[in-house]
């Protein structure tokens, strides 16, 4: 079971002169699968989280998208061209299919959430009021019968 999901930013420009400004940020997506139970809470069959570390290399003048330390970050000038490459195909592996079960129904969750990632320990202690979220926290929720 694996959900694909298309993953953009509504205000493209405003995110690209965060980065430019020197922001770090994290895209993190949490997805759940849970199968329905009738009298026991729902179970948790699978979960995966993935998270997409965002930066702008003054040097090279180029973007820098990063999604784990094994994986090569990929990196260009265009900012709109980096973001469809990357978020445009999103692969969520869930759960193997055979522990899925006929005419069971299942829903499964999508929880994403931008944040900054670096913030110097003096302001993030003295401005403890102030949201490091740059996009709170957003779910979305299907249900389906397999």
């Amino acid at each position: 079971m694996v959900l694909r999901v298309a993953v953009d930013i509504d205000d493209r420009e405003a995110l690209r002169n965060l980065l430019r400004d020197g922001a770090q940020l994290k895209l993190t997506l949490a997805a759940t699968l849970k199968r329905s139970r009738t009298l026991m809470p729902a179970e948790e069959v699978g979960v995966v989280v993935a998270e997409i570390l965002m930066r702008h290399d003054p040097l090279t003048r180029e973007f820098e998208f990063s999604t784990s330390p094994d994986l090569p970050h990929r990196r260009d000038r265009n900012f709109n061209r980096l973001m469809d490459a990357t978020l445009e195909r999103l692969r969520l592996p869930l759960a193997p299919a055979a522990s899925l079960a006929q005419g069971e129904s299942y829903t499964v969750s999508l929880t994403c959430g931008l944040r900054h990632t670096q913030v110097p320990p003096w302001l993030e202690k003295t401005l403890f009021f102030w949201s490091w979220d740059v996009v709170p926290e957003s779910t979305y929720t299907q249900s389906f019968t397999f």
